[in-house]
């Protein structure tokens, strides 16, 4: 699901999405960006597992977003 993606857009409020081994996604992923449409995912959470996370509904002042490079292969 994850390989070599440039985004993953978490649409559901499947508690598997919550559940997911979230380093082993980062390392899978061309860039790690995670975009919330639900708020299912913790934002400071997913900011020290080193994500670039933006999600719907919450406030932005609360959200600094980290920008990651992509890896270079």
């Amino acid at each position: 699901m994850a390989r070599d993606a440039d985004a993953l857009l978490v649409l559901a409020m499947w508690e598997e999405f919550r559940r997911l081994d979230w380093e082993r996604v980062y390392g899978l992923m061309a860039r790690p960006l995670v975009i919330g449409g639900r708020n299912l995912l913790e934002p400071q959470t997913m900011k020290e597992l080193s994500f670039e996370y933006y999600s719907f509904g919450r406030p932005m002042d609360n959200l600094t977003p980290v920008v990651v490079p992509t890896r270079v292969q």
